[in-house]
């Protein structure tokens, strides 16, 4: 680095160039556990002295980029509910991993967010539809929001088709990765799913863990 300004901070001569934690540099270098030149101490002001200060000097949103998934599993061998048909059903999600930023309730699947700010969401579900005879069957996704009447996403429109003889159907219906801003705490959102029979969250395939039949992804975004 050289005198003068570098992205608005004061790098002239005027005084020692310190990190976050008031240590100051040799030779301008910069090292893994103290990234940041924030000021000059002398034209600026002393510089943060913890993490905490530094992030807020920087306006630094700390949870961009973490990640949190929620999943609707099962008992190994378990097969999952069936869908009303005809409606819109819930989806229970009852499993979270991950970074805390939801509230999530495991018996109804509904959840709530942690902070505002902009969130990508992506989701998928396993459906599996037995027919006496061949036959499909519709599928639609949605993430909805319930306290505001809306849909923060609507997922593609789907259909499964039994081949000829064939008595099972089979369709893994998608939620497109999309961006939606949360602008309130309060309001509880759900991942729902639509069919025109009455399929079930898949079928069990017994590998000794939990069958996992849908799945939302949730990543934190500037």
């Amino acid at each position: 680095l050289t005198s003068g300004f570098i992205n608005g901070v004061n790098t002239s001569a005027a005084g020692a160039m310190l990190t976050g934690n008031g240590t100051a540099l040799v030779g301008c270098q910069l090292n893994a556990s103290a990234p940041f030149v924030l000021f000059n101490s002398t034209a600026n002001a002393a510089a943060p002295a913890t993490a905490a200060e530094m992030t807020t000097a920087l306006n630094i949103t700390t949870t961009t980029g973490q990640i949190t998934t929620l999943t609707y599993e099962t008992a190994n061998n378990t097969n999952g509910a069936t869908l009303t048909g005809g409606t819109w059903d819930g989806i229970n999600l009852n499993t979270t991993s991950g970074a805390a930023q939801l509230a999530l309730n495991a018996t109804t699947g509904n959840f709530t967010f942690n902070a505002t700010g902009n969130y990508s969401m992506v989701g998928m579900a396993k459906l599996t539809q037995y027919f006496s005879l061949g036959g499909g069957f519709i599928i639609r996704l949605r993430l909805r929001n319930h306290t505001a009447g809306t849909d923060a996403v609507l997922g593609m429109s789907q259909r499964s088709d039994a081949v000829g003889s064939a008595t099972t159907a089979h369709e893994v219906a998608h939620l497109p990765e999309t961006a939606v801003n949360v602008t309130n705490t309060s309001h509880v959102y759900q991942l729902q799913a639509y069919s025109d029979t009455t399929p079930a969250f898949g079928s069990a395939v017994a590998t000794g863990t939990n069958e996992v039949f849908a799945a939302l992804t949730v990543r934190k975004i500037p």
